[in-house]
């Protein structure tokens, strides 16, 4: 669960949110009881769920922030195995201390 929730990118629990907005996500068994869950409109309440913080003020996640810019399944695919791969999960993750240059 933990690896999905980073891949949703988001830090809302990810199982309680529409899994047709995270198109970039590979299927396997979890996802298909998110997609039963989100299809049933089920909500399911994990206190111990590790959700991630930001670590700046006016932060951002990454992959919140490219969905929500309207990318398209291929890219969304291939910019999230570009974070996971150089593990920037959010923005302050790979600008410079100053906020005005990215690494």
């Amino acid at each position: 669960m933990l690896y999905l929730q980073l891949l949703s990118g988001t830090d809302n629990f990810f199982i309680n949110l529409p899994i047709q907005k995270f198109r970039w996500i590979e299927q396997g068994w979890l996802t298909s009881l998110w997609k039963f869950i989100s299809e049933a409109g089920l909500e399911l309440v994990y206190p111990a769920q590790w959700l991630p913080p930001l670590p700046r003020e006016g932060d951002l996640y990454l992959m919140g922030f490219f969905s929500s810019s309207g990318s398209k399944a291929t890219e969304m695919t291939a910019l999230n195995r570009c974070w996971l791969y150089l593990q920037a999960f959010t923005l302050s993750d790979i600008v410079a201390t100053n906020s005005c240059t990215i690494l």
